[in-house]
């Protein structure tokens, strides 16, 4: 019941965040769409602040999940890399708003605490495209002649940095439309 009424100020925070940004989000809003009192919000955390950070790292947590679904049915490391690249995108399509504020008015990053757990799951996430690029190696679909790190990191980087030039400059443009860009550009950087 408690974990359940956490999730769900987690999730009013969410849409709130989605609409005004970080900044304009108000407690007394997120009280209100999360049916509790605003009092109750202070039982579970400190602070609006600790409530961002909070929906910061729920929201890593969920795409790691989605990236980790992404590739359990799928078998070779090239449908894996697709799968990755379409669940991102995906994910972020989703939660664009969200993402953008988080980029943008994220006061978790300056909290040790809250910037250690986030790249943690960074490093999940890295695990799981490394995992993918050895397979690869190993099967003869990706070249071996390079740092499988850094194969890694080109994955990581394209995926990323696509989505975040999508986002900020074509406000209006489904991310979806960059999907065949991407998996065009990781296959000629890694693919035999």
């Amino acid at each position: 019941m408690e974990q359940e009424k956490r999730e769900m100020i987690i999730d009013a925070a969410k849409r709130v965040v989605s609409e005004k940004g970080f900044s304009r989000a108000t407690l007394d809003e997120i009280a209100q769409l999360a049916g509790v009192a605003k009092g109750t919000i202070y039982l579970y955390f400190d602070s609006k602040e600790d409530l961002f950070s909070s929906l910061v790292l729920v929201m890593h947590d969920r795409l790691v999940t989605r990236l980790k679904k992404a590739t359990e049915n799928l078998s070779g490391a090239w449908e894996k890399v697709k799968g990755i690249t379409y669940a991102f995108i995906d994910f972020m399509e989703k939660n664009r708003d969200v993402y953008l504020s988080m980029v943008f008015e994220a006061p978790s990053l300056k909290n040790k605490k809250i910037a250690g757990a986030m790249h943690e799951k960074l490093n999940i996430i890295h695990g799981l495209v490394l995992n993918i690029i050895e397979d690869g190696r190993q099967t003869g679909v990706f070249y071996d002649d390079t740092c499988s790190e850094i194969q890694a990191a080109l994955i990581e980087g394209t995926i990323n940095k696509a989505i975040f030039y999508r986002i900020v400059h074509g406000k209006n443009m489904s991310l979806y439309d960059i999907y065949d860009d991407i998996v065009y550009i990781i296959q000629r950087a890694l693919k035999k």
